[in-house]
């Protein structure tokens, strides 16, 4: 960690404090206070520690979508002050949704705009309940999305969901299945389904590649070009697709297996981020349980070309990670479970080069896990 070299010094100008340092059911009772209404009420127990597992900034910047262990989604609206204030501003949540189940994922919609409120919304995807589109500033669903097994008649449980850029469709990943939903298909279910084990029928014609196992992130490369979704597993499997997921898929291959030129394979618990470099060249990869960042080419598909050390990352949590484009290059944030947040500095050449890549700087965002 090279705190030294940052190129700015990173101040908090906003925190919701200690308001949800606590149980579920402390949580309920102070948010409660905070709010002077009802808004808080929850069946959840009142034992679990009710920790961030997601953040996500809307597109415009102008707010934050979290999830918590109390099976809530809270809407943050930033302050029009935020960065004019010498102390940080107290948050407390605009709107809070409570779902019936635990939240596997959310995704906020790439139009969002709070001068807007039709585009305020987001997706949710909880446990044995169809998908639900809701309204970002209210406790409203907007719209239902049911993804059904065809042999059980069970509800799917996805555990990625993924908006396209244009905002008409949405991607979802299971248990070994990628389904493609038209939003404006209310109470309907997906437009496309693309199983990621291949059929018996297939396996007999000699087409048996595929990939077992709960698809966990969901990443669409940049907009240079066609746009390819790469599928990553919590079995450490890794499938990219043509046009957005509904062409062929391009290709298949597990991180498990050792690089030709390295002897043994980088270790991982399975896939929790997929990050597309601005160019769509490279694919950043990172796993639950390991301290690395796995860099492939997909140019040469399945080839890694180096890595990312230097985080911490011993949990089973989904830590925070993203890319952001930086003058002749781009850098790689990650969050890691000691709350300090890392970054890369990268260009082609650097990992053309080098095999390894320790962070170029480094700041201590919180006490607890970086998850977003």
């Amino acid at each position: 960690m090279n705190q030294g070299n940052s190129p700015v010094e990173p101040k908090c100008v906003a925190t919701s404090g200690a308001l949800y340092q606590c149980s579920v059911s402390e949580a309920q009772r102070r948010e409660s206070l905070k709010l002077g209404s009802g808004q808080g009420s929850t069946s959840s127990g009142p034992s679990e520690s009710n920790i961030f597992k997601s953040a996500q900034w809307s597109p415009d910047g102008t707010c934050i979508l979290t999830s918590s262990e109390d099976n809530k989604v809270r809407t943050f609206v930033m302050p029009v002050d935020l960065l004019e204030n010498d102390n940080p501003h107290a948050l407390t949540p605009f709107s809070i949704t409570l779902k019936a189940e635990p939240v596997y994922c959310t995704s906020i919609y790439p139009g969002f705009n709070l001068q807007d409120p039709s585009t305020a919304c987001f997706l949710a995807a909880t446990r044995d309940h169809p998908i639900h589109l809701h309204d970002a500033l209210t406790p409203l669903i907007r719209a239902t999305y049911p993804l059904i097994s065809p042999t059980t008649e069970k509800y799917v449980t996805p555990h990625s969901i993924l908006w396209s850029p244009c905002g008409l469709r949405f991607i979802c990943g299971s248990d070994a299945l990628i389904s493609i939903f038209d939003v404006s298909r209310i109470g309907a279910g997906p437009v496309e389904s693309h199983p990621t084990i291949p059929s018996k029928r297939k396996k007999i014609v000699g087409g048996g590649v595929g990939m077992k196992g709960i698809i966990s992130a969901l990443s669409l490369s940049s907009p240079i070009g066609n746009r390819i979704l790469a599928a990553g597993t919590f079995t450490r499997m890794i499938g990219l697709y043509d046009s957005e997921g509904s062409g062929d898929c391009i290709a298949v291959f597990s991180i498990a297996q050792a690089d030709p030129e390295e002897s043994t394979s980088a270790s991982g618990a399975g896939i929790t981020s997929l990050e597309w470099s601005p160019c769509g060249r490279y694919l950043y990869v990172a796993e639950r349980k390991s301290a690395e960042i796995l860099v492939y080419d997909i140019r040469v598909t399945g080839r890694r070309v180096g890595s990312l050390i230097g985080r911490t990352a011993a949990s089973n949590q989904r830590l925070g990670t993203c890319v952001v484009p930086a003058g002749q290059g781009h850098e790689f944030w990650a969050g890691s479970d000691d709350g300090v947040v890392r970054v890369w500095r990268l260009t082609g050449e650097d990992l053309d080069v080098s095999k390894q890549l320790g962070p170029s700087w480094a700041w201590k965002a919180h006490n607890g896990m970086t998850l977003g």
